[in-house]
Order: structure tokens, then C-alpha cells, then sequence
């Protein structure tokens, strides 16, 4: 059904091309000299035979459906019309019959496919799709930039307005439940043309409204909310604090509004802003585990952290112009993601980290409840009791299952998401290590070695199924820009850890259970991280495990 949209909408824009080019010169398009030479032997021919018929030629001609010049324009201009009002009821059926609040998945999702057919054809200024043209031949008023001073809908008997669809796409943004159909928002909002309005307060309140409503989202302990969130900061970030250079505080009382730090650039304040919301969410995980988990969990900031790091040009003059205010924010956002997986590093380590019930459960239960101890949040008596009140059926006690999984919960998505924040903090900025002159280095080699080191202590020592497989695609990241680098320490390193892997293997120091599941993770991030390093390090772990097979082969017999 797609393919046929798109078909049809290319159809409308090749009509419309047509008609505007005999409308602006008066003259049907001009066919091959092959088809030019068919018509005119088919017209003579007509014409002779109504003569011979007693006809005039002007009637022969209106018989064969050849118009004057001024019928001919006002046919074309009809066609225009005809097909803007297509397009509009189009925009209508999109926006107003699929993409109201409660729908479907399915409506949804078909809402915003029809309106990514009609943007990628009728945006103003962009080239249209169709091959007969390369512009589109009018505008769409509702497909260009919002007016963001408006402050209100239009009513429903009106045409649909670009104000009305960027709300719209926002509102799915923010609520629908569906990845698929979040995405596919996010995706039109990026593409969505913004000018700089001539009204900059209005644009400002309207984003640091939507703003809040983010900062909200990336609060809940939700996923999907969470990520919602993340990616209205990431449009955000993109389209206003960037391209318009619109100063958005992350909180109310942001030092945006101090005079002294007007000097700063708004891409820095608004990224200063986000870090520092991180540190205030780390130490209250510091002092009270179970309550940071409740209240202030991490994952929705780092993953909006992680977005905007992704979206910042660090080759661009405007970031080089300010390379020292990026590479102090970038040092304390990597410095700040450690100490986050320090905090919850000893729940994900323990022996039972999901809470199941193995031998060592006495030892998984202890750790955790020492944290929750540790922080205040609440009595728990010694172990005796538990055992004797549960036996017993007493229900005055709490159990303690339920506040396992919110730690449990909270420390895994904390270091899945520090492990991409660390990622592109290593991979995306400019480093000290890479040969070029043009840019300042932003990193230096210490801190892209600092963090392959910890992003394989995590992966080799988590115990936890989730977290040391949301680790590995950031290890494997990390260890490709390691092995790609200049500096022949980062290189070293990445094969330090391949002999690890295999020589743990060798000397069966760890089990073949999910407890060191996560050095196989290792030694493939190691080994595919690079094609340079595949070619290079793989025949030196094959010969290795090969020769470890013939051994083990040897003592069976």
C-alpha cells in the first residue's frame, strides 16, 4: 500500500509540473520529435477527412481534443487546483483522521507513513521525488515551517496548519506506546523544515515548554517514557539549540540566567545543564540506593546525554572555536559515568544478580540488603529472623524480592546506558591519538585507554544476563577506534585482552556458565571490532584454541 501512495503522490507532483509549465508559457509540453511527427500526420489526416466531410478545421481540431491557448491555460490552471486540493484532504486524512489522540497502532502508524510520503513530495524548497521534476511545482503552506507565535490550533472546520502537524508529531512522540511508530515521529520531526522565526521569544517559550514535559519523561522509571523523553531532547538539541541557536535551560533555576555566563555558547549550556542533572541523580544514588531508584533513575538522562553527544559536529568551526569548554565538559561527563558504574557495580557482580535461588542466594540477598541498610531506607533484621518470619507465614515484614528488583532494575539500565554514554564520548570527539591538524583534540589517549579498560571490567566481571550484553556492542565500539588509533599503547591493549580471553580459556580458571558469560562477548568484540584487526588477530586465537582442543583431545584418550 505504501508503494502505491508513493506512486500516486509522484503521479500529483507530474500533473502539476505539467500544468504550471503551460500556465508560466502558454504551450503543452513538447514531445520527442518522433511523437511531434505522429501528431502532426494524425491532424493532417483528420483534418482532410472532416474537409472532405464538409467540416471547418477548427471543428476538427476541438473533435480531436486540441485547445486554444487560453482554454489550454485555464484547464491547466483547474488541474493545479485540483490537485492541491488532493494533497490538502490528503494532510487531512493523515493528521486529522490517523493521528488523533487513542488511536491505533495501526493508524498511527499508517498516518505517519501517508505524512512522510506527502512531506518527501511537497515540502517547500525541498526537490521532489518525481523524475519528470526537479522542484516541487507549488507549496504546501501546511508542510513548511511553523509558526511557533500562534499559540493555538486552528479550529477542525480549517485546513490543517505545519503548527497543528508539529504538535501532533510531538504528542505521538511523547505518548504512543509503540518503538515503531515513536520512531517513525522522530524521524519526521528531524526532516521538518524550521526557520528562524521572527518572533525568537515565542519559538523559545514553545521549546522550553516541550522541554519540560521531556525533563519529566526522562524522570520515569518507564522505559518507554524514558526514551520518549531522550528523544525530545535530542530534536530539541537539534533543532533549536543548534541550528537557532536558542538557549534552553535544562532546569528552572539553570545558571542560564545569570548575566556572567551569557558568554557561553547555548550548545555548552544546554549540555552543562543535562550533566549536571547526572551528578545530582549519582549522589543520591550514592546516599540512598533504593530511593535513587524510586525517584531519580539515570537511564532516561544518559540516554538524552548520550543523543546529544552523538548530534554535536565536533569538526565544525563552531565547536573548535570553544574546543576548551567541550573538552572540560566531555572529561566531566566521562569522569561522572565511572562513578556511576561504581555505585551499582557491586549489585550486578554478586553471585544471583537476576534473584534467582541458586546455592550462593544467602550471599546475593545479604549484599543487597547491606546496600539498602547502608543508604536508610529502611530496617531489615538480621538474617535468623527473616528465615524464622517467613517460615512462620508472618506478614509484618516486607519482603525483600520486590526491593531487589528495583535495584536490580535501576543498576542494569544504569550501566547499559553509561556503557553507549562512554562509547561516543571515546569514538565521536576528535582525539589527541588521530593525525589531524585541522581540529583540536577534545580527548586524549589516556581517556579513550581509561575507558576500554573499564568497559572490559564490566563485561568480564557483571554477572547479570542484560548488562553484560548491553555492554559488549559499546566494548566492541571502543576496542575498533583502540585498534584504528595511532598510538601504539591503544593497540597494544586490544590484544592484551584477546591473550586474556584466551588464555583464561586454557587454563579453565572460569566456569562454562552464565557467571563468565561474558568473556566469550569478550574475545568477539576483540576479533570483530575492526576488519584490520580480524585479519590480524584471528590466526593467532585460532592457533591458540586449536591447539587447546588437540590437548584436551590428547589427556581423554
Amino acid at each position: 500500500q505504501q508503494g502505491a501512495l508513493t506512486t500516486l503522490a509522484s503521479r500529483l507532483v507530474t500533473v502539476a509540473t505539467h500544468s504550471e509549465r503551460v500556465v508560466a508559457t502558454g504551450r503543452p509540453p513538447v514531445p520527442s520529435q518522433k511523437l511531434r511527427h505522429r501528431e502532426r500526420a494524425r491532424r493532417a489526416d483528420a483534418v482532410a477527412r472532416g474537409k472532405a466531410e464538409g467540416k471547418s478545421e477548427e471543428q476538427v481540431l476541438r473533435e480531436l481534443g486540441v485547445l486554444s491557448q487560453a482554454e489550454m491555460v485555464a484547464q491547466a490552471k483547474v488541474e493545479l487546483e485540483n490537485v492541491e486540493v488532493a494533497v490538502t484532504r490528503w494532510l487531512d486524512l493523515a493528521v486529522r483522521g490517523c493521528l488523533y489522540p487513542g488511536a491505533g497502532f495501526a493508524k498511527v502508524a499508517m498516518g505517519l507513513r501517508w505524512l512522510g510520503i506527502l512531506s518527501s513530495f511537497f515540502t517547500p524548497g525541498r526537490p521532489a521525488q518525481s523524475p519528470e521534476s526537479s522542484m516541487v511545482p507549488f507549496e504546501v503552506a501546511a508542510l513548511g515551517a511553523p509558526n511557533f507565535g500562534r499559540g493555538q490550533l486552528p479550529a477542525q472546520g480549517s485546513g490543517v496548519t505545519a503548527d497543528e502537524i508539529v504538535t501532533v508529531l510531538t504528542q505521538v512522540l511523547i505518548d504512543d506506546p509503540f518503538d515503531a511508530n515513536r520512531a517513525g515521529a522522530f524521524e519526521l520531526l528531524t526532516s521538518w523544515p524550521l526557520v528562524r522565526a521572527e518572533d525568537g521569544g515565542a519559538a523559545q517559550r514553545w521549546a522550553s515548554q516541550l522541554l519540560g514535559r521531556a525533563l519529566h519523561l526522562i524522570g520515569s522509571t518507564r522505559a518507554g517514557e524514558s526514551e520518549s523523553g531522550a528523544l525530545i531532547i535530542r530534536w530539541l538539541f537539534r533543532k533549536f539549540v543548534v541550528l537557532q541557536g536558542v538557549r534552553l535551560g535544562i532546569d528552572s533555576d539553570d545558571e542560564q540566567v545569570d548575566a556572567a555566563n551569557m558568554d557561553v555558547p547555548c550548545d555548552v549550556l544546554f549540555a552543562r545543564g543535562l550533566l549536571a542533572r547526572i551528578s545530582r541523580c549519582r549522589m543520591a544514588a550514592e546516599s540512598n540506593l533504593l530511593d535513587a531508584a524510586q525517584h531519580s533513575p539515570l537511564h532516561g538522562l544518559l540516554t538524552a546525554v548520550q543523543y546529544v553527544v552523538a548530534e554535536i559536529d565536533f569538526a565544525s568551526s563552531e565547536v573548535q572555536a570553544h574546543a576548551g569548554l567541550w573538552r572540560e565538559w566531555l572529561a566531566a561527563l566521562a569522569q561522572e559515568s565511572i562513578d556511576v558504574t561504581r555505585v551499582v557495580l557491586s549489585v550486578l557482580t554478586s553471585a544471583s544478580p537476576e534473584g534467582n535461588i541458586p546455592a550462593s542466594y544467602r550471599e546475593m540477598e545479604d549484599t543487597i540488603d547491606g546496600i539498602i541498610r547502608a543508604a536508610g531506607a529502611i530496617e531489615i533484621s538480621d538474617a535468623a529472623s527473616d528465615i524464622s518470619s517467613d517460615d512462620e507465614g508472618g506478614a509484618g515484614n516486607e519482603p525483600a524480592g520486590p526491593r531487589q528488583q528495583v535495584i536490580l532494575s535501576y543498576c542494569w539500565r544504569a550501566v547499559k546506558e553509561v556503557s553507549g554514554v562512554l562509547a561516543v564520548v571515546a569514538t565521536c570527539p576528535p582525539g589527541s591519538d588521530q593525525s589531524d591538524e585541522s581540529q583540536s583534540a577534545l580527548i586524549d589517549s589516556e581517556l579513550v585507554s581509561r575507558i576500554g579498560g573499564l568497559l572490559h571490567t564490566l563485561l568480564t566481571s557483571i554477572r547479570h544476563r542484560g548488562a553484560f550484553s548491553a555492554v559488549h556492542p559499546a566494548f566492541a565500539r571502543v576496542c575498533g577506534r583502540m585498534f584504528s588509533s595511532a598510538d601504539v599503547e591503544l593497540n597494544r591493549r586490544v590484544s592484551e585482552w584477546l591473550d586474556q580471553c584466551v588464555d583464561i580459556a586454557t587454563i579453565c580458571r572460569v566456569s562454562v556458565t552464565r557467571r563468565s558469560a561474558g568473556w566469550p562477548l569478550c574475545l568477539l568484540a576483540t576479533l570483530t571490532c575492526d576488519k584490520l584487526a580480524t585479519q590480524a588477530l584471528l590466526p593467532r586465537a585460532m592457533d591458540k584454541l586449536f591447539a587447546l582442543a588437540s590437548d584436551l583431545q590428547t589427556d581423554s584418550e
